[in-house]
């Protein structure tokens, strides 16, 4: 892994001891992730109504909904058989909203449309004050908000499992913590745990650091791989014995340099990066990805080519038109990014995925955009 290095830096007596943690790493942002589903209103349903997200206006009425989720989103497709992540989402919300969350999806999910499916919600609580008690996605992701043992002695969350079988886990963090600066806790969707098999973390690990210059860090005798993303998010590559056949969901990162990580990807094998279906078998020139400031690879390889691990990453240029897009939801509108920046980049967003679905060779006409006022759904998140 990579060497660390400690700084030191005094401002206005305030004194900081570093140790890599403002080194980011080639990896900007995890924007979203996409799970194809079939049935719209059961997913509006458990997210909007239950978990109180709310829906991105500029996909509406479209066969792609597009949740958000402070500053992430989820992306449901269709028609298309039900996706899923092996693994857990984490998602981080002001403590504030926590309880409103918990008692909105628990009366939610009392409704008859979600017999028979794998729906539910439950409130944990873990003491910190042993680290040994935790599980290691625990020990991460208490890490990343910022728990203080000698200030939180109890901590909840919610483990939230979707109609379809996807698992999140939804964290509460301190509002005092929220400010706009380095230090403050990610809002939205900061860590997404991936299931990987035995003897895989440490290739995985070097795959992230040679391929995609992303800073890792390897946990539990080399069984865990944690990937930066940014100041504030982690992909984390778990080892498990009972691992899920990969069926074609996928995340998408913003990268800073872009044409370095598609060059090496080539150069392991031109079958791994493609446009848009990894079952066209269509190679991607360099040319085209340029255009569409984006291209997708499936397979984390070993240094001599053996697949560790598949999931589909959507890798973005940051100079991608829909980067950094502000959403409108409750948790940006109460900490310093209003709606009303959403308003004035409503029009702009609606002409950027346009030229994203053109780019795709889809020319397709913008959607119409409905009315999404500074006022409307504050309570939503």
């Amino acid at each position: 892994m990579m060497a660390t290095t400690t700084y030191s830096l005094t401002l206005a007596n305030l004194s900081i001891e570093d140790s890599e943690s403002l080194e980011g790493g080639n990896i900007l942002l995890l924007e979203h992730l996409n799970f194809g589903c079939d049935n719209h209103d059961l997913y509006k349903a458990f997210f909007v109504n239950g978990l109180s997200f709310q829906q991105d206006c500029i996909r509406s009425g479209t066969n792609v909904m597009w949740i958000n989720i402070g500053l992430q989103q989820l992306h449901f497709p269709m028609p298309r058989n039900s996706q899923h992540v092996d693994g857990i989402v984490g998602i981080c919300v002001p403590s504030d909203l926590f309880s409103t969350i918990f008692q909105s999806l628990t009366h939610e999910l009392k409704h008859d449309r979600y017999k028979n499916t794998a729906a539910d919600v439950k409130l944990v609580k873990r003491n910190i004050t042993n680290r040994m008690s935790l599980t290691s996605i625990e020990r991460i992701a208490f890490d990343l908000l910022k728990y203080n043992a000698s200030m939180h002695e109890c901590v909840e969350y919610l483990d939230v499992t979707c109609p379809y079988g996807n698992h999140f886990r939804v964290h509460p963090v301190i509002n005092k913590q929220f400010h706009l600066n380095a230090s403050a806790p990610h809002l939205g969707i900061f860590y997404v745990q991936i299931h990987c098999k035995h003897g895989t973390a440490r290739g995985v690990a070097q795959f992230y650091e040679n391929i995609l210059e992303a800073i890792t860090e390897l946990h539990d005798n080399d069984t865990i791989c944690s990937v930066r993303v940014g100041r504030h998010q982690r992909i984390v590559y778990t080892e498990n014995e009972n691992t899920q056949e990969y069926d074609g969901s996928h995340f998408c990162l913003y990268v800073s340099n872009f044409i370095p990580v598609f060059r090496r990807l080539k150069s392991i094998s031109k079958c791994l990066v493609f446009r848009e279906n990894r079952f066209e078998g269509k190679e991607l020139s360099e040319l085209d990805a340029v255009k569409m400031r984006q291209f997708r690879f499936t397979d984390i390889v070993s240094s001599c080519g053996k697949t560790l691990v598949q999931m589909e990453h959507e890798v973005r240029s940051f100079h991608h038109p829909l980067y950094d897009r502000p959403l409108q939801n409750a948790i940006l509108n109460a900490h310093g990014m209003n709606s009303f920046e959403y308003q004035l980049n409503a029009v702009n967003s609606a002409s950027v995925v346009k030229f994203c679905d053109a780019a795709r060779g889809k020319e397709l006409e913008a959607p119409q955009l409905p009315q999404c006022s500074a006022g409307n759904d504050t309570s939503k998140i």
